[in-house]
């Protein structure tokens, strides 16, 4: 198991808080994204998991544990999708990063 924060905003060139529109003052979040392109995909071999992978990540408050196999999955999904690299990039780099071990 990986502990994984997808609780976060996706990030524009200039390192600036993502918008979910011009007009909105919400930002951009990468959980709510991943959750949402995870559930409308074409469906897995189990796509009973894949939407219990889903819900967590759309629920998740923080960090949350992934088994290497739902990673894995993720990942498979988001190349798959017709994410740009800014998007798709950064969700990347958040599941391939290290656990940092606590001192």
């Amino acid at each position: 198991m990986k502990k994984i924060n997808l609780t976060t905003s996706f990030k524009d060139l200039e390192g600036k808080d993502m918008l979910t529109d011009r007009k909105s003052k919400d930002k951009m979040m990468m959980n709510k994204i991943v959750a949402n392109i995870l559930s409308i995909a074409k469906a897995t071999k189990d796509p009973v998991r894949q939407l219990d992978i889903s819900l967590k990540i759309y629920n998740a408050k923080k960090e949350i544990e992934l088994d290497d196999s739902d990673i894995d999955l993720i990942k498979k999904v988001i190349q798959e999708s017709n994410l740009s690299s800014l998007i798709a990039g950064q969700i990347i780099k958040v599941l391939d990063k290290k656990e940092e071990k606590k001192k």
